[in-house]
């Protein structure tokens, strides 16, 4: 988790529950069209906040959704994990959503689609699978997720790159053993 002043800096009431989406690049496959749904589905008391956004799509983004260009500013996205209430990540196929990982790293927890690669390996006992697609089963996701915690030791703990090395050479062992 990292506090900062990072909703003061995109003019976001802090007061609102956030919830962000973050993305290499938006589009059907990776949920765009869940989230242009959410301001009016929701309500005011959350604020929609997307990250990885094109010029042409913050152009067109609809009333209640604050969008942010792409960014590598890794300590800013944590600022804004770390801020968020619940993370949101309607991929629709992803093998291995590291957005997850940084959102549970940051101590926010995340809602997902069962059946779309590993997110819900991922999420596990720190977020929302939903087997549901529909706009109802996300906003009531999302609105449980809002008041959900997430160990962040054991996050950490299951993600520390020792553990992977370690696991790695295990396998490569494993697999080169005569």
């Amino acid at each position: 988790p990292t506090p900062s002043d990072v909703l003061k800096k995109y003019g976001i009431d802090p007061n609102n529950k956030i919830v962000l989406g973050v993305s290499y690049v938006w589009g059907t496959s990776k949920g765009l069209d869940y989230f242009l749904q959410l301001p009016s589905a929701l309500g005011k008391e959350y604020q929609i906040v997307m990250v990885g956004l094109s010029e042409k799509q913050l152009e067109s983004l609809p009333e209640g959704i604050v969008g942010i260009i792409r960014t590598f500013d890794q300590k800013e996205l944590a600022q804004l994990y770390s801020a968020a209430s619940v993370f949101f990540n309607p991929t629709l196929c992803d093998n291995y959503p590291t957005v997850n990982i940084e959102s549970l790293c940051c101590g926010t927890p995340v809602v997902c689609f069962s059946k779309t690669g590993g997110g819900p390996e991922i999420v596990g006992e720190n977020g929302i699978v939903l087997d549901k697609r529909d706009l109802e089963s996300v906003c009531e996701a999302i609105r449980k997720g809002c008041t959900s915690t997430v160990d962040v030791a054991a996050v950490h703990e299951k993600y520390k790159k020792s553990r992977y090395v370690k696991d790695y050479l295990s396998l490569l062992q494993h697999l080169t053993a005569d």
